[in-house]
This record gives structure tokens, sequence and C-alpha cells, in this order.
């Protein structure tokens, strides 16, 4: 009789399957992981599994609640996505504190994950700025002679420097001369200050082409508007 039991015991194992893994935590690494993905839902724990080591490495380490560690990630993944132009997800949030928090017993991690998020947004700006030189000299210009703290101040320059150089038949050294020229003219003009990253974005703003062209009545039109103080 014994016997019989413990093989039906044994046949119950084998049909239930393997236990599931326990994610502590889950409904707050399931929030994570939804922002990252669209809001969709994960569709199985081992899905969770990367978030959920950093997050318990993080709340053993730091002391903070868990709804403090979940805002602090979603917040400061937004604000390197801000900063960067691209994606900063959840979990490569949680993944730069976790290389940065080293200690195992608990104390205060405020300053830690400030200065990671920081570090993050200067390293995905590097990595979308093009033209550094020129948007440099034009930020500096901007800031009566000030260089920029880091590549997130020069990333909207940028931007806005590629949509131009991608659309007019211009030279980048020629590109930087004009934009201050212009935004010096709007100011004198308009009797307003007219920064060269205003200029930058008046002139990309007008931009609803493919290919190169000559666009000098585009950067008239763009010195026109920020003149008499318009977009």
């Amino acid at each position: 009789m014994a016997g019989r039991l413990a093989g039906l015991f044994v046949l119950a194992l084998l049909v239930a399957g393997p236990a599931a893994a326990v994610i502590p935590h889950q409904p707050d690494v399931t929030r994570l992981y939804s922002r990252d993905h669209g809001g969709q839902a994960p569709r199985s724990e081992a899905q969770l599994a990367p978030y959920s080591k950093a997050y318990e490495k993080l709340l053993g380490s730091c002391k903070l609640e868990p709804a403090d560690l979940t805002g602090a990630t979603t917040s400061m993944a937004g604000q390197v996505t801000a900063a960067g132009g691209r994606p900063f997800s959840n979990l490569e949030m949680l993944r730069a504190f976790t290389r940065n928090v080293t200690w195992t017993v608990p104390r205060d991690c405020w300053k830690t994950f400030f200065d990671v998020e920081s570090q993050a947004a200067r390293q995905v700006a590097a990595a979308q700025l093009q033209y550094q030189h020129e948007v440099g000299a034009l930020y500096v210009i901007d800031h009566d002679g000030k260089n920029p703290p880091s590549e997130v101040e020069l990333l909207p320059y940028s931007k806005a420097f590629v949509t131009i150089m991608a659309a007019c038949k211009i030279s980048a050294e020629d590109n930087t001369n004009l934009m201050w020229q212009l935004a010096d003219k709007a100011s004198v003009l308009g009797a307003r200050h007219v920064t060269s990253l205003q200029m930058l974005q008046a002139v990309a703003r007008r931009i609803d082409w493919k290919g190169k062209r000559v666009c000098w009545t585009v950067y008239d039109d763009a010195e026109g508007h920020m003149e008499t103080g318009g977009p």
C-alpha cells in the first residue's frame, strides 16, 4: 500500500511539473517590466528574473522601501531617456545601480543613484552626439564663453544641426557661422535675445523634405520669424 502511494505521489509531481520560480516583490518588478514593454505583462517569471535579481540586490544593500526603489528607477530611467534622446529602460537603470552599489551592509543609496543617473545621461547623450565641435562652439557663444557641463547640454544643438545638414547644401563650418549670425541679426533687429539653439531649431522645424537642396529661403524665413518673436 505504501509503495502504491509513493508511486502516485511521484506521478502527481511529474504531471504537475516543476514548481514555478518565486519572484519576490513581484508586483513592483512586474510594473517595471510592463513599462519597458509598452504596458505588456510578462508571459513568465523567467522574463522577470533579470529585474528581480537586480531589484533584490538593491533592497538588500540600500536603506529604502520597495515603493521608493520602484519610483526612483522609473523616474531616473525617464530622465536618462529625456537627456539622451533614446529609450533607456528600467532594467538598464536597475543594472546601472547595481554596478555601483558594491557594499553588502545596508546604507543610504540616494547619492549613488543620482550620480549613476547623471553618468548614464552623459553616456547616452554622447552616443547620440554628432558635430560636437560645431555645436560646442554654438553653445559657448550662447552661454557667454562657458563650456557645456556635459554632452547632455549639447544634444539639442546636435539634433537640430543634424537635421539641417541632412537637408541643406551647406558645410558644417558654414552652417555654424550662419546660425550665430542669424541669431545675432534676429536679436538686434527684433530687440530680443535669440540664441543659436533657437535659430537651429527654427530652421530644423521648417525642413519637411528628403534629400539636399539650397536652403537660403528657409534660413531667411526662420530668421524673420525669430526676429518678430515667432517660432
